[in-house]
């Protein structure tokens, strides 16, 4: 699935739409383990938004490909940048905020405490686009990074409403293309791409933190997307 990279390269690993496991203590109490979710899907900064976003992706590629300090580090950095310049009108973010309804009454608590106590909100998904290019890079080309869906909120459509709101922002902004980098393995994310237009451009094996593993460069343009996709995917692969 798509993928993040952690700093702008093609060498650093990709992230993807994947998923990470809710904290257990708020998975402890009755009132969460059978709750009915809301999902939010809320644009631009949120007070967090780094840190859990890194908590969702070390969590899931610490467990799948053993990557840790080296690979939390290089995403940090790479994330610190861009979410400094989310105030660009090239550049956004999304978080997929899931508020679940929390015990009705405590008993001992004030009634101030209950009503803040009513809902419990996490984010459990987040999605960035950087709009800017590298020196020497063509303008008009966006990036679509970071995309990663907690287990938590798996089969409530929360990778696809993020998606689309990514792709929305592309489209209205005017990109005309918009590259991915996710692992091969990753079959549901590279669905999910294709789907929305993307099309495969590009693969190369490269060691990340240790080990190798095969990457794959997906592009979405524009002017495809407006001839209606599917009629020049062929053309996607040409030089």
């Amino acid at each position: 699935m798509a993928t993040t990279n952690p700093t702008s390269g093609s060498d650093i690993p990709p992230t993807e739409i994947t998923t990470s496991a809710l904290d257990p203590d708020h998975l402890s109490t009755p009132a969460l383990q059978n709750p009915i979710p809301h999902i939010s899907i809320i644009a631009g900064y949120r007070p967090g938004i780094l840190g859990r976003t890194l908590e969702m992706h070390l969590d899931h590629y610490s467990k799948l490909n053993g990557w840790g300090a080296d690979f939390e580090a290089d995403m940090a950095v790479g994330l610190s940048s861009l979410i400094k310049r989310l105030d660009e009108p090239i550049n956004e973010a999304w978080s997929a905020v899931m508020a679940v309804p929390a015990p009705s009454l405590i008993p001992g608590l004030p009634q101030q405490q209950q009503q803040q106590q009513q809902r419990v909100e996490r984010t459990v998904g987040v999605i960035f686009i950087n709009g800017e290019r590298p020196d020497g890079e063509a303008e008009g080309v966006a990036r679509l990074r970071a995309f990663i869906v907690d287990e938590s909120a798996r089969g409530l459509g929360v990778g696809r409403k993020l998606f689309a709101a990514a792709m929305e922002f592309v489209r209205s902004v005017g990109f005309r293309e918009c590259q991915l980098y996710t692992l091969r393995s990753s079959v549901e994310a590279i669905g999910m791409y294709e789907r929305g237009g993307f099309r495969e451009v590009g693969e190369k094996l490269a060691e990340w933190y240790g080990k190798e593993h095969s990457a794959v460069q997906f592009s979405w343009l524009r002017e495809r997307d407006e001839q209606g996709g599917d009629q020049v995917v062929q053309d996607s692969k040409a030089p």
